[in-house]
């Protein structure tokens, strides 16, 4: 005989997954010199990078905030230095596990030299969940740790934390 498994994937249809790609190519084509701190964007959320190389995690983060902030996707450490050169963000989560290329570490520490991000929240969101490595996280300058899996109420409440926290 033999076993017999059930694998489910959640449903994201293909026309969802074009629109977030184009709304990731539509924000990476412009980004405006910042000069001034804002807690918000024009359409009055506060603004979010998402730094993380899993398009389906992507996906995901970007539905659960989409309704109260406005959320810009990298997906890797050095698009989202780029970015962070280009535009101010509120609040930047990054995973620590980013491929190839630089971690989120060092992308953290990266972004944390831009002036104007000082005092920017920076929420580690990583596979990564022992004592030890969240310890670790946060003696290296991310400001909370979110630890994966979580649920959307998770991700608001580590992200509504640190926004009421600078206002």
């Amino acid at each position: 005989m033999g076993a017999e498994f059930c694998v489910r994937f959640p449903l994201i249809s293909e026309s969802l997954r074009k629109e977030a790609e184009m709304q990731n190519i539509r924000t990476q084509k412009s980004f405006p010199t910042f000069n001034s701190v804002s807690l918000t964007t024009p359409g009055g959320k506060p603004s979010v990078l998402s730094v993380e190389d899993n398009d389906y995690n992507q996906d995901l983060m970007e539905m659960f905030l989409k309704d109260h902030y406005q959320v810009t996707k990298a997906f890797d450490g050095q698009t989202a230095i780029r970015m962070a050169t280009r535009e101010k963000y509120n609040i930047v989560l990054i995973d620590i596990n980013l491929g190839l290329g630089i971690d989120g570490v060092i992308t953290m520490k990266e972004i944390k030299k831009i002036p104007g991000y000082e005092d920017v929240p920076f929420i580690a969101v990583t596979g990564y969940n022992n004592v030890d490595e969240k310890s670790r996280f946060l003696r290296e300058g991310f400001d909370v740790f979110l630890g994966k899996p979580f649920t959307r109420d998770d991700l608001f409440r580590a992200i509504s934390h640190e926004v009421e926290s600078i206002r």
